[in-house]
């Protein structure tokens, strides 16, 4: 464990003699699914990195609901952003399924950011593109159709788990890639009702991209979906009145081949 959190502090920047400090600091939590991590107004004491599992950060509406804006998969840090602007959060953030995670506290991390260039770097880039994303979803969730929701969303959460929201979107990626959680929860995700999603679902899983398993989704040929996504924020596209089947097509335009 203390090798694999080392190379998980190194990846974003921190030197060896930085990184052997947080890790005498550094603490392992678990959660439960849908257990809140922190809700919106927290102070966040700790950036936290998830070793295994799913996170959500979402914005609370007055209904109860949430609307999601961001996925945090395995090897992923997250709740940089209210740290560094010293501001309570604006989002909640909850388990999506059971969740493993390390703490660092946040005050050690502001240091190192004073005191590491390259740690600031890439901390840096890692929030300029979570809020290009986070743009990205919120002009979804407010002007797609249901079935843009649904393909559009879970290329989103596709792009974000395989490179564990760290760097644009401009690396390429390719094979399948599974998202450990329910149609259940995946429907909330993407703003629709099960019912719907489970429609669109079988579309997707119908022309394979998508292979449906129990408590489970496998997004195949990530690398189209991929392309799929950089059209999309490259063209004029109409949110509110794409169809399914537009999407399935443009999906097969930009198929690997």
């Amino acid at each position: 464990m203390s090798n694999y959190l080392m190379h998980m502090m190194a990846r974003v920047g921190m030197s060896e003699p930085l990184s052997r400090s947080m890790l005498q600091h550094a603490k392992l939590v678990s959660y439960e699914p849908e257990q809140p991590i922190w809700k919106k107004g927290d102070t966040l004491d700790y950036w936290q990195l998830v070793i295994e599992g799913l996170v959500v950060a979402s914005a609370p509406k007055g209904d109860g609901e949430r609307m999601p804006m961001f996925i945090y998969g395995n090897h992923t840090w997250f709740g940089e952003q209210s740290i560094l602007n010293r501001r309570p959060t604006a989002l909640d953030y909850h388990a999506a399924c059971d969740v493993q995670a390390m703490r660092l506290p946040a005050a050690l991390m502001v240091q190192a950011l004073d005191r590491e260039p390259m740690f600031l770097k890439r901390v840096a880039s890692m929030v300029s593109w979570r809020a290009e994303m986070s743009a990205d979803t919120l002009a979804l969730m407010k002007f797609g159709s249901p079935a843009m929701r649904v393909v559009m969303g879970l290329g989103l959460f596709t792009e974000a788990l395989a490179s564990h929201s760290e760097r644009p979107p401009t690396i390429g990626f390719d094979g399948g890639l599974e998202i450990p959680v329910t149609q259940a929860v995946l429907a909330r995700l993407c703003g629709v009702s099960r019912t719907l999603f489970s429609e669109y679902l079988q579309q997707l899983a119908a022309n394979s991209w998508v292979r449906i398993g129990y408590g489970k989704l496998e997004v195949q040929s990530i690398g189209t979906w991929q392309r799929f996504l950089r059209c999309l924020r490259r063209d004029s596209v109409s949110l509110g009145t794409a169809t399914i089947e537009d999407l399935l097509m443009q999906l097969d335009v930009h198929a690997v081949v």
